[in-house]
């Protein structure tokens, strides 16, 4: 069972009523921080009573993923709107009042163009496949479980006593230093040069 501040390591597919495939996760699972991060609470709710190793099929019903589809947010807009013709089926983002809302074009027609701006979920009754691959609890298997999830474990070396992360990569470097400053800010995140051999050996 899952607690808060647990690093869970989850492979989730996503499925319509109809068993057709919305969304597949990557085989080897991303990482979730129960309590941090958050699925849908009929998800949450669920994975918290999880082992680890465990699969579950949940349910959600519309009202409890991500609502019915609201017709007010479909909206017909000037073909001028748009720096470049969209077409249909085209997944759009437009910036209004400072938000940014992303939409679907439905219908390109005569100088208009229709969007909806619902979720591409919104409306559905969904089927989560869970399989909670792993649970961290101790902080170095959650540290381990953020390295897999930015692919960098073999570019970071990690002294566990001097509380220091050695990056060897600067991209790996640029990809990893926020997220580990925030949940980890006891930890200093140190740059270092890759050498030739090492690459090599690891490669």
């Amino acid at each position: 069972m899952a607690n808060f501040g647990d690093f869970l390591l989850v492979k989730m597919e996503i499925k319509d009523k109809d068993g057709a495939t919305l969304e597949e996760g990557r085989e080897e699972g991303d990482v979730y921080i129960y309590g941090l991060n958050s699925i849908l609470p009929v998800v949450d709710r669920e994975v918290a009573l999880m082992k680890e190793g465990e699969v579950r099929d949940i349910k959600a019903m519309p009202e409890e993923a991500y609502g019915p589809k609201n017709p007010d947010l479909i909206k017909t807009l000037p073909a001028s709107n748009f720096k470049e013709k969209p077409s249909q089926g085209e997944l759009i983002e437009m910036n209004s009042g400072g938000r940014t809302f992303k939409g679907i074009v439905k219908k390109v027609e005569g100088g208009r163009v229709t969007v909806d701006f619902n979720h591409p979920y919104a409306g559905k009754e969904l089927l989560f496949h869970i399989e909670v691959k792993k649970i961290a609890r101790e902080e170095k298997p959650k540290i381990e479980l953020i390295l897999h999830q930015f692919d960098a474990g073999k570019d970071v070396d990690v002294d566990w006593d001097g509380k220091k992360l050695v990056v060897k990569s600067e991209d790996a470097y640029k990809n990893i230093a926020p997220t580990m400053s925030y949940l980890f800010p006891e930890y200093k995140l140190e740059l270092k040069a890759k050498k030739k051999e090492e690459s090599q050996d690891k490669d």
